[in-house]
């Protein structure tokens, strides 16, 4: 009972501080949102769409935004793993708001009790434990994600670890399965975590695990505890495959951080502000008491005698890696200075043209150095889990800087551990190297907690004075500036009657926040939305998003083929756009009323979508364009890898003129535009010929509405049909008549029709 009291005692302190840190958070729960209104919005959305349907169903899958494109649920994060939380409260009466608050509240309480939890089983010492809570609960990297609830939300990471402490320690199955529900929920969490943290519990049964039957029982425990993972893991690889997305390894270059964001905090932090810097994934500063901490027990360890005695294999490998590293340092350092150079010296010759190739191999000799070190390897032999952690801290810092490690810009470092951890499955979907830190937070933690368990080995007022010493510090490195609230979106009252039932809703103008605002007042009204924001969009939201900006109103008609849809105007922002004008010109359109800034219309359905042309493709003899006509002949070709283009910009009177083997009755023509979505001309006019000389336009218009809904059917490759009404004529001719920085091209043209 005694140790109960001491854990409830513990808890209540980590709430306390919690809501300290983040007050008066505590007091608006319901109303207020934390840190800015973008992706905490997002995950106010995902928690309430999880408490509304059963998980992984295809109603599940199939969330009502971005419409009419489906699966979008697989477009971001699920957030399954907050659902205990987050759901009861909703089912209770709460708001999605309020369980967002919520559970963001208690990621700090439960991060801190879980590593609470695993240092008291490491150490059997409390006092210690309330170091590890805090210097984990409240780290410093955390606050730069406060706006991430599923980076917040590594709480099973500890629990995971203390699963594989204590069946190292009993071989008790309890602890197995302790583990493995842990993993799983923290998997369900956050999916960078299924990663990343499972690097870490590699390294893990490599350096404790020595009865292959306990690797054996420990690997068969964590595939079943995978299982659950595989439908969702599934429905992600299906719907990512039907839309065509993928992750580039320029995109986890992209938000990879450099070497200095080390020493970067967060904007929010309270202490630390000449740090400070605004982009969370470059605040990776772990504050300044546990490298401190561990500083002085690594340089009291260093102390003592070497085991391996002179002249030893070992020690001449150790030397001799020292000697190499530091040569091949200097290398690369002089190349630095002095710009690439060659050596010849007889038949061998030596050259150093890039910093990065040989200061990467002088990092890996260094590594291997520090490897046959005494007490690396008394480490080793020992199980030491503080030399475990503190090697294990580095090595995750070191994968945190990504496939491309940069210091100031610099590129240091040719195919470090992050770039061949690629070639994993999974791994190369995930843009963020820099949320190893989080699993880098954790080991750093509990190697601070070993070193001060070996350093505080005594007792009194000292060693009393010393953890409150550590406490404070901690604290003070984590402690945020107050923590900015910011009230909802507003609510559209309108949008929530009766009479709109069955409605699409549209909110203008799109952007970021306002469509992530505007999935927020979906929860109220519970429309499909056509906006939308997540990790991936769909392809013919960028198209969306373009016609719009352009002002091309022709594009609504391809989202009300199935329902009517409310256009709500900003009427604030009305003057860059006119839409106000554009949308009140729609034909049967219906002015809703006014609601604060906004204007609404209602635009009645179209019908369905035009069919697919008739007729089969025609041979054409020639192809003639107005521009680059030297590769004119890729518009038949038949290769999809080639193409046209008019220019870098489009201007009026390009055109492209496709001549017929014989006059042929055209039914319409095909133009394929490949993956270049947006690259569809502004306002085409369509003419036919017999002779060449004399025109008759057939077809004149703009091509928004087909180019939305040919991205809409086709997702992966755009090919935009236009009638010729049959039209009788050997020649045909598209001209282009609108101005865009958009340049104009072609992958494929085909001409349909038939004989006459």
């Amino acid at each position: 009972m005694r140790q109960v009291a001491w854990l409830c005692l513990a808890f209540a302190l980590y709430l306390l501080l919690a809501i300290a840190l983040t007050f008066p958070l505590v007091m608006r729960l319901a109303s207020d949102v934390p840190h800015d209104l973008g992706d905490p919005l997002l995950n106010t959305w995902l928690i309430w769409w999880n408490a509304q349907h059963l998980p992984l169903g295809g109603e599940w899958w199939n969330g009502p935004f971005f419409y009419p494109a489906r699966g979008t649920l697989s477009f971001s994060e699920h957030l399954l793993g907050l659902l205990p939380i987050t759901s009861p409260v909703q089912w209770l009466g709460g708001g999605p708001l309020l369980a967002y608050n919520v559970a963001l509240l208690l990621s700090f309480p439960l991060s801190a009790m879980a590593m609470h939890l695993l240092c008291l089983f490491l150490t059997r010492r409390h006092d210690l434990a309330l170091i590890g809570g805090l210097a984990y609960g409240f780290a410093p990297y955390r606050m730069g994600q406060l706006a991430h609830l599923q980076t917040l939300s590594s709480y099973y990471m500890p629990l995971a670890l203390l699963g594989l402490h204590g069946y190292l320690r009993s071989r008790r199955p309890a602890w197995l399965a302790l583990f493995a529900v842990s993993w799983l929920m923290q998997s369900l969490c956050n999916g960078y975590y299924l990663l990343y943290f499972s690097v870490l519990v590699v390294l893990w049964l490599a350096w404790f695990a020595r009865d292959l039957g306990h690797v054996a029982r420990v690997l068969v425990v964590w595939a079943l505890a995978a299982l659950p993972l595989a439908p969702i893991v599934r429905g992600y690889a299906l719907w990512h495959a039907h839309y065509g997305f993928a992750r580039t390894p320029a995109q986890a270059e992209e938000f990879s951080p450099d070497v200095v964001s080390l020493l970067q905090a967060s904007a929010l932090t309270a202490h630390w502000q000449g740090l400070a810097v605004r982009l969370p994934r470059i605040a990776l500063f772990p504050g300044l008491t546990l490298p401190l901490v561990l500083a002085f027990a690594v340089m009291t360890s260093l102390r003592t005698r070497a085991e391996t005695p002179p002249g030893t294999m070992r020690r001449r490998l150790r030397l001799a890696l020292a000697l190499g590293a530091a040569f091949v340092a200097t290398a690369a350092l002089s190349a630095a200075v002095f710009g690439p150079w060659q050596l010849r010296l007889g038949g061998l010759s030596m050259s150093v043209k890039a910093l990065h190739k040989p200061l990467g191999l002088a990092f890996v000799l260094l590594a291997a150095t520090v490897a046959t070190s005494d007490h690396f390897v008394r480490g080793f032999r020992r199980r030491s889990a503080f030399v475990f952690y503190l090697a294990a801290a580095i090595a995750m810092w070191v994968l945190a800087l990504g496939p491309t490690p940069r210091f100031r810009g610099m590129l240091i470092w040719d195919k470090p551990p992050y770039w061949w951890l690629m070639g994993l499955p999974g791994m190369s979907s995930l843009r963020q190297p820099s949320r190893f830190a989080m699993v880098a937070t954790l080991c750093l933690c509990l190697a601070a907690v070993l070193a001060l368990e070996r350093l505080l080995a005594g007792d009194g007022r000292r060693r009393r004075l010393l953890v409150a010493l550590v406490a404070a510090g901690i604290m003070w490195d984590g402690w945020i500036l107050p923590l900015p609230l910011f009230a909802p979106p507003e609510r559209i009252a309108r949008l929530e009657s009766s009479d709109l039932a069955g409605a699409t809703v549209l909110e203008l103008p799109l952007g970021l926040y306002e469509d992530v605002a505007a999935m927020y007042r979906s929860t109220h009204h519970r429309h499909s939305l056509v906006n939308g924001y997540s990790g991936y969009f769909p392809p013919h939201y960028e198209v969306l998003r373009t016609t719009l900006d352009e002002g091309e109103a022709g594009a609504l008609a391809a989202l009300r083929t199935e329902s009517p849809l409310v256009v709500a105007i900003d009427a604030s922002r009305e003057a860059e756009r006119g839409w106000d004008r554009r949308t009140a010109g729609v034909t049967g359109t219906r002015f809703l009323g006014r609601e604060g800034q906004r204007k609404l219309y209602l635009l009645p359905t179209v019908g369905s979508p035009p069919r697919a042309l008739p007729g089969k493709p025609l041979p054409i003899r020639r192809v003639t364009t107005s521009r680059n006509a030297s590769t004119a002949g890729h518009l038949v070709d038949g290769d999809r890898q080639t193409s046209w283009t008019a220019g870098r910009r489009q201007k009026p009177g390009d055109n492209v003129v496709l001549e017929l083997t014989t006059p042929q009755r055209m039914s319409g023509v095909v133009m394929s535009l490949g993956a270049g979505f947006l690259n569809y001309p502004r306002h085409l006019v369509v003419e036919t010929s017999l002779d060449g000389e004399h025109w008759q336009t057939v077809w004149r218009g703009e091509t928004a509405a087909q180019a939305l809904a040919a991205a809409l059917a086709q997702r992966r490759e755009l090919s935009i049909e236009t009638p010729t009404a049959d039209a009788y004529g050997r020649c045909l001719r598209l001209t282009q008549t609108a101005r865009s920085p958009v340049p104009w091209t072609i992958v494929e043209l085909t001409v349909l029709g038939s004989s006459p």
